[in-house]
């Protein structure tokens, strides 16, 4: 006869598991009241961010535009009229290569006058020249006659001063003859006093007409100047940025005919708000966004004047795109101060222009607390941690203030 044996084990696993399924029934239950003193929030509905460590910079976001480095600025010589624009603003020029021709009717006449003027003041210098020469030639046959005369009348005067030592000549006459001959020395001596001071007065009327032919040659050589400059050609080789002209045009002398730039050769002229001059020194890291590719570069210069509330500041560009050119728009990320190996996390909107205050901080199981926190060095959306908060903790970035106001206890459901 068989004997049927209880089931113990089986029925002592059964009551566990019964245990076991009771247990969790009641914590879920136990939960859900607990939660439902909660607020619930969908993770939609709230933007979260991450306290981390690691570099944090503080940058200036500012917008401008690209310029040549090296501009040369072509203006008219004259007062003319465009007869001909050969070329239009953005084309590549060589050098050489015509930009514009002007007229001018005025300036060929004086041109011709000042070729007239050259020729008189030529004849002139030569006419004087000559003058000159003849007041020399005479004067100094002047000189060798009285020196001939002094000479002979030497010789009388040794011969009668025989003569009169031996009686044969009265010593009137020998008196005679020694006064002529002190009175020719004398007029010699005057004579080439004369052609001495001579010398140094034609020299001065010379340097006076040679300075009056300098002179109109200057003046001949810069009508000719304009008269060239009527065809205005490309010095470098270049492209054109500005070209402000249209046929028919009257210009005058100084006004701007074109702007040449070297399209190699850009850098980025930036404008900052005036609030943000105290941040900006030379030499900083700049990175200038173009064509959407970014752009090392530094700052190299600061401009001393406001204008619209903005100062210019100029950057120098390590490298610049294909296609770049002068007057295209940029934005810039200017970096004024760096902390490596910080802690940092975005901005929550409740501290929001202030750097203490609370911070909504997510726990582990979702649930929203409030916790004093101390940020310092607001960048870019970022701020440095002081105080109350741990790399990895999570925060809500996002603006609450409406749920705070109706519920005191928020949850979030992820």
């Amino acid at each position: 006869m068989d004997v049927i044996k209880p089931r113990v084990a089986q029925s002592r696993w059964l009551k566990w598991w019964l245990v076991v399924a009771l247990a969790i029934a009641v914590l879920w239950m136990l939960r859900s009241i607990w939660q439902s003193d909660y607020h619930q929030l969908s993770a939609r509905q709230v933007e979260l961010a991450t306290v981390e460590r690691g570099t944090l910079s503080m940058t200036v976001d500012v917008f401008g535009q690209l310029d040549s480095l090296d501009k040369q600025l072509l203006v008219s010589d004259s007062d003319a009229i465009v007869k001909h624009v050969a070329v239009r603003a953005g084309e590549t020029v060589m050098a050489g290569d015509v930009i514009v021709e002007l007229m001018d009717a005025d300036l060929d006449l004086q041109v011709a006058h000042a070729e007239q003027a050259l020729e008189a003041a030529n004849t002139t210098y030569m006419q004087l020249q000559l003058r000159q020469q003849r007041e020399y030639l005479a004067d100094s046959l002047q000189q060798a006659r009285l020196q001939g005369e002094l000479d002979t009348t030497i010789l009388k005067l040794q011969a009668e001063q025989k003569l009169a030592e031996a009686g044969i000549l009265s010593q009137l006459s020998f008196a005679q003859t020694r006064s002529t001959v002190e009175n020719l020395q004398r007029q010699l001596q005057g004579e080439t006093k004369r052609l001495t001071q001579l010398k140094v007065i034609h020299q001065n009327e010379l340097q006076l007409a040679k300075r009056l032919v300098t002179l109109q040659e200057k003046a001949l050589r810069r009508n000719r100047d304009k008269l060239a400059a009527l065809t205005v050609v490309a010095p470098i080789t270049a492209v054109i940025e500005t070209l402000p002209l249209v046929v028919g045009q009257k210009l005058h002398a100084g006004e701007l005919l074109a702007t040449l730039g070297q399209r190699e050769q850009l850098k980025a002229m930036l404008q900052v708000p005036q609030s943000q001059l105290g941040k900006i020194q030379l030499q900083q890291p700049v990175s200038v966004v173009i064509q959407g590719q970014r752009v090392a570069g530094k700052v190299s210069r600061i401009t001393p004047v406001v204008q619209d509330n903005y100062i210019v500041v100029e950057v120098t560009l390590a490298d610049v795109p294909v296609g770049a050119v002068a007057k295209q728009s940029v934005t810039a990320k200017i970096t004024v101060a760096t902390w490596p190996n910080t802690v940092h996390v975005r901005s929550p909107a409740s501290v929001e222009g202030q750097l203490s205050g609370e911070a909504l901080r997510v726990s582990h199981d979702g649930l929203i607390e409030r916790v004093s926190v101390q940020f310092a060095d607001l960048s870019g959306g970022q701020v440095r941690v002081v105080a109350g908060l741990a790399v990895g903790d999570r925060i809500v970035v996002s603006d609450l203030s409406a749920q705070l106001a109706e519920y005191d206890k928020l949850i979030l459901k992820e």
